[in-house]
């Protein structure tokens, strides 16, 4: 049996998820439009002082993630920690649903990049691919997963599909097998040297703040009713404040891990090693939406150091399919290995060897 791999990039969630081009006026608009809204006077001169400052620097960057390199690079611990809380208040408005009960009371949520949390996309590859079993449906053993992306789109796409309550995330998680998870407490000699299916290089952009048990919750996997995922952005951005004005600070609380942090993160480091054992041990790799960037290449060619893949399968624009078919044969080091590239976007492609 062949073992298949998928490579996915910020254009496999597009129909969710700003990609480069709108990301930054996304995220800025929307915390613009919930200044307007907050009464609390803390919470607003958070949001005002700190918050907004920050994301109006990164609109200054190529994209957040190399405003997020730059803040790393000059060791500016404290703003990198803060612009992960943000991306992670951001992402749970973009993936919030509105209940009936909130259409019925005419509560409106604010304008977002989609009226679709979820990319539809998602939907038809968990249809397709997904196995019955008497427990709930399971992905083909001889497929994973490597993900550049920071959301929770295959995690919210799986959720009708495992027949998993609302708020059991524990088990959402155990049964995808993802790594890192959020909310699961590492210890640096403690990691199973069990396989995961699904690696997150860059971690997970979504946590929740607890104010009556006084710590982070993760529980980014199910979805979040508009009105409670606002309630937990809200308590967000009064618990950054909190922390940025404690001496005592201590970066912890996100479950954002960038792959290029892995000198210093070691659950970063952990996830870039996984991802280069499983493509190791791949004969087939699908890439979706991932266009290998200058700036991961590094990480790219760890991960890809070693590989003896007999066939690759590109998804992309017909703009940008050449071109990312060419940085593939590079960074890999393919020379014989066939390639069939696909720019039909409608769903995802899924490989006849699955």
């Amino acid at each position: 049996m062949q073992q298949a791999t998928y490579l996915l990039g910020a254009g496999a969630s597009h129909k969710a998820i700003p990609t480069l081009s709108s990301f930054n006026s996304s995220i800025t608009n929307f915390l613009l439009r919930l200044k307007n809204d907050i009464k609390d006077e803390n919470t607003l001169s958070i949001l005002t002082n700190n918050w907004i400052p920050l994301i109006q620097l990164a609109s200054q960057h190529a994209s957040i993630d190399t405003f997020a390199k730059k803040l790393y690079l000059t060791n500016d611990v404290s703003s990198l920690w803060k612009l992960k809380i943000i991306l992670s208040a951001y992402f749970i408005h973009e993936q919030s649903v509105e209940h009936e009960s909130e259409q019925t009371a005419g509560l409106k949520s604010y304008p977002r990049y989609s009226n679709q949390p979820v990319d539809p996309r998602y939907d038809f590859f968990m249809a397709a691919l997904l196995r019955h079993s008497n427990d709930r449906p399971t992905l083909p053993e001889n497929l994973k997963i490597i993900t550049w992306n920071y959301d929770s789109q295959i995690e919210m796409a799986y959720h009708p599909y495992g027949k998993i309550g609302h708020n059991d995330d524990d088990l959402l998680r155990r049964t995808l097998n993802i790594f890192p998870c959020p909310g699961k407490e590492y210890t640096k000699g403690g990691l199973s040297a069990e396989p995961s299916n699904i690696i997150k290089l860059n971690g997970t952009a979504a946590i929740l703040y607890s104010e009556t048990a006084s710590s982070m919750e993760f529980k980014s996997y199910r979805k979040l009713f508009y009105k409670e995922a606002i309630e937990q952005i809200l308590m967000l951005i009064r618990y950054s404040g909190e922390q940025i004005n404690n001496p005592n600070f201590i970066s912890h609380g996100s479950s954002v891990n960038f792959a290029w942090e892995l000198e210093e993160n070691w659950i970063s480091k952990n996830a870039v090693t996984r991802a280069k054992d499983i493509i190791t041990e791949s004969d087939i790799l699908v890439v979706i939406g991932y266009s290998f960037p200058v700036f991961n290449r590094d990480i790219d060619r760890t991960i890809f150091g070693d590989n003896s893949l007999s066939k690759v399968y590109i998804q992309d624009t017909e703009k940008n399919i050449l071109g990312v078919q060419s940085r593939a044969k590079m960074i890999m080091n393919l020379r014989d290995t066939e390639f069939e590239l696909d720019t039909n976007l409608d769903q995802f492609l899924i490989p006849f060897e699955l």
